[in-house]
């Protein structure tokens, strides 16, 4: 709750739009790919975490994915 609530602080403040990245997409899926979908998160936060932690580190960030379902399954 707190991520989320900070982010929709962030969403309305005076920050630049270069220093922010706002997405989202909806898809269809199959419940039976849930297992390999968040597998491919985990792959992208570490890979990111990576990335991220090479060099100095002036700012701090918090990067949030979300996955859940907006559909309720029969």
């Amino acid at each position: 709750r707190e991520a989320l609530e900070m982010s929709l602080h962030k969403l309305d403040s005076a920050l630049p739009t270069l220093a922010r990245d706002y997405s989202s997409m909806t898809v269809a899926m199959s419940p039976d790919k849930l297992p390999q979908a968040k597998a491919l998160i985990r792959r992208f936060r570490k890979s990111f975490a990576k990335l991220v932690e090479q060099d100095a580190k002036p700012d701090v960030f918090q990067l949030c994915i979300q996955l859940y379902p907006i559909t309720e399954s029969a």
